[in-house]
């Protein structure tokens, strides 16, 4: 009994949700071995992921033992977000989840995460721009009121 996001079965039908500082590479193979279904990495800066820093590699998808694994990127430039997307979809991830949900103040005050819900219009966007790269599941479910 599993569950499907797309083309991606989960099963069993349980998803360790993305924790900053919780959800690096050995917690999640960790949960995968106990039994996790779906593991999904913490919130990775998208521009800070394609400079590419030792850091970010190490909490990324790299590990084939991980699959089905979410990648949850955090930014505000349309272009950089697709290029991160790109990028982890060639390293194994079989989903993309866009942060517009962080209330932190550091992540909000860089214009990431929750922050993105006071301009639809680059929200919008920002989900349109990997959309056009990847035939990857793109989740992130931006709550835009008129």
């Amino acid at each position: 009994m599993g569950i499907c996001l797309d083309q991606v079965h989960i099963d069993p039908p349980v998803i360790l949700a993305p924790m900053s500082g919780v959800t690096d590479l050995p917690f999640r193979r960790l949960v995968r071995r106990l039994g996790g279904g779906l593991v999904v990495s913490e919130m990775i800066a998208s521009r800070e992921m394609l400079r590419a820093a030792q850091r970010m590699r190490r909490s990324s998808t790299d590990c084939a033992e991980e699959w089905p694994m979410v990648v949850q990127l955090a930014g505000d430039d349309p272009d950089v977000m697709a290029d991160a997307a790109r990028l982890n979809v060639d390293r194994g991830a079989a989903v993309i989840d866009i942060n517009f949900g962080c209330p932190a103040k550091k992540v909000v005050n860089k214009a990431c995460g929750a922050a993105l819900m006071r301009e639809p219009d680059l929200a919008t966007r920002i989900m349109a721009a990997p959309q056009a790269l990847l035939t990857t599941f793109l989740a992130g479910q931006p709550k835009l009121m008129s």
